[in-house]
């Protein structure tokens, strides 16, 4: 059983992941904003991280909050609070955000530190396949 973070403000979105991941015997935490996926980190040894990487207000505006912002946190041991396993956690990233011209969010989260990346919408199933990949072996179906 691996113990999963999803940062997902959509919390229509991230329940339906959550029962998904239950239902292939995971535990799961969901966070809305960085600051309280940061908190859960500080607390919980996670397996997998899944990581909405734009992350909307309450009137739809993207704020600087997102999953790239978590990325960074668990990738970069100078900073204060980053958990030592958060340089080795599998990181899925998922994104609403579309490719325009030279700009491809995915490939930019990869870049960050994420392990691969799936456009949204994504259906529970293909995020629980990819998650068993992810935690099988650090590989994507992508």
């Amino acid at each position: 059983m691996a113990k999963v973070l999803i940062m997902e403000d959509d919390l229509d979105l991230a329940d339906q992941w959550t029962r998904a991941l239950h239902s292939a015997g995971h535990e799961v935490w969901v966070a809305k904003r960085n600051g309280e996926a940061e908190r859960l980190c500080s607390e919980i040894r996670f397996d997998l991280a899944i990581v909405d990487l734009f992350i909307a207000d309450a009137t739809g505006n993207l704020i600087p909050e997102g999953g790239l912002l978590l990325i960074t946190h668990l990738r970069n041991p100078m900073l204060i609070g980053t958990p030592e396993w958060g340089r080795a956690i599998p990181i899925l990233a998922v994104t609403g955000g579309i490719r325009t011209g030279d700009f491809d969010p995915i490939e930019y989260a990869v870049h960050a530190g994420a392990n691969t990346g799936l456009p949204k919408p994504v259906t529970p199933e293909v995020l629980a396949a990819a998650a068993a990949c992810l935690l099988e072996d650090g590989e994507s179906i992508r």
